[in-house]
């Protein structure tokens, strides 16, 4: 077995491919260093228990300018003494949460291979754990004590302009872990935190969401499609703008239309569940304005893989082509490929009123794959059918429409 003398030594360490390396740490007799394949480095002092089989006890996690070999042996004197005095260690009791984090964290170092993990641990402690590390195992065992505490903890990390709501939600999914293992290995009663989670909506400030950019304007609507008609660069950003606008699409479902997914003789465009925000499938219906559109892109003398092709091999075309599109337009800041939603949504409302047009309201959210659509029961085949006629009807109004405001295919 290797040993170790030098913080130095430590930090150039090769993480193992699997498993563990052990290493001996100069000066401490019993004193080890644990290397996981996960990349954490934790001290431990290894002996023989009463029974004659050896067994750890973790000292510590080895953290440049932290925690090294000289806090490691400083650490490790009380149990050699108690070793010395008892021939054994006391049962691994916990007094407090710094205590519970460290066998939480040398397990999960232990039990779980994701590469991200070390990194993830690592921004718990920068950011939650010097607020919370003295919270003792009595309060822990109290949820109405600790669940204030930790829900105090974790709120002063949010502020009106930075509420960090992301970072917070996975600190508050990491302290579940935590309880989860500590109530798993009897050190508490019940996880104290489970009950944020539950409520995270009523109990954390929320990221304001991002206003769409869109021209709901129908003059104003007009002009960019006369933009987008002189549009100058790759046919393949100018086709998918197009489809966008004809569809009301969401930018991903533009994008990754494929062939496959195409029937030019049932006229229809149904994309799978899965690749749709509502996990369910979506039938759309091709007018013969889409029609003449699909004949005029690269890709439609193959009918394979993606409609829109990008730069490299068989990839679709990316979402930085696309705003870089609307920005060579002169759009930026203006108008964003999501906003062709909105466009549609607000002028089509606009028009059904103005000149009379009957559409239900219901059928013009189905269009865009809005929540309406979930009262539609899929036993109901007749009412199903109903909508989608009614879909029907609504693009095709809306692509001679555009046709109107100048769309050129």
């Amino acid at each position: 077995m290797a040993t170790l003398g030098t913080e130095k030594e430590i930090k150039a360490l090769i993480a193992p491919s699997s498993g563990k390396a052990t290493y001996s740490i100069k000066g401490q007799k019993g004193l080890k260093l644990y290397h996981y394949s996960t990349g954490g480095k934790i001290f431990k002092l290894r002996y023989m228990d009463q029974k004659g089989n050896h067994t750890t006890k973790t000292i510590g996690d080895w953290q440049e300018k932290v925690y090294g070999i000289a806090e490691a042996i400083k650490d490790s004197l009380p149990y050699l003494k108690e070793l010395s005095e008892h021939n054994t260690l006391k049962p691994n009791k916990i007094n407090n949460f710094s205590e519970l984090w460290s066998l939480y964290k040398e397990d999960a170092l232990k039990t779980q291979t994701f590469k991200s993990l070390p990194s993830e641990l690592s921004r718990f402690e920068y950011n939650l754990l010097d607020l919370i590390k003295n919270v003792s195992i009595e309060e822990m065992n109290s949820s109405r004590v600790a669940t204030p505490i930790f829900l105090n903890a974790l709120k002063s990390l949010q502020t009106i302009g930075n509420p960090k709501s992301d970072t917070v939600k996975k600190l508050l999914n990491r302290l579940n872990q935590v309880f989860d293992f500590a109530v798993i290995n009897g050190h508490i009663e019940n996880n104290p935190t489970r009950i944020l989670s539950r409520n995270f909506e009523k109990n954390f400030i929320k990221v304001a969401p991002i206003p769409r950019k869109a021209i709901t304007d129908i003059d104003k609507f007009k002009t960019l499609i006369s933009s987008i008609n002189e549009y100058w660069g790759d046919v393949n950003v100018l086709s998918c703008m197009k489809w966008t606008m004809l569809y009301a699409l969401r930018p991903s479902n533009a994008r990754l239309a494929r062939w496959e997914d195409i029937n030019m003789d049932k006229k229809e465009w149904i994309i799978k569940a899965d690749d749709m925000k509502m996990k369910e499938e979506f039938v759309i219906p091709l007018t013969d304005t889409a029609i003449e559109l699909l004949k005029t892109i690269p890709s439609y003398t193959i009918k394979q893989g993606y409609l829109f092709r990008g730069a490299k091999h068989n990839a679709p075309i990316s979402d930085n082509s696309m705003r870089m599109g609307l920005k060579r337009l002169g759009y930026d800041g203006e108008m964003d490929m999501h906003g062709f939603r909105s466009s549609f949504r607000t002028i089509i409302s606009e028009l059904n009123y103005t000149e009379k047009l009957g559409f239900s309201e219901g059928v013009m959210s189905l269009c865009i794959d809005h929540r309406f659509r979930k009262t539609i029961k899929s036993d109901e085949s007749y009412h199903r059918a109903k909508f989608e006629s009614g879909k029907r009807e609504i693009f095709e109004f809306w692509h001679e429409k555009l046709r109107e405001f100048g769309l050129k295919i």
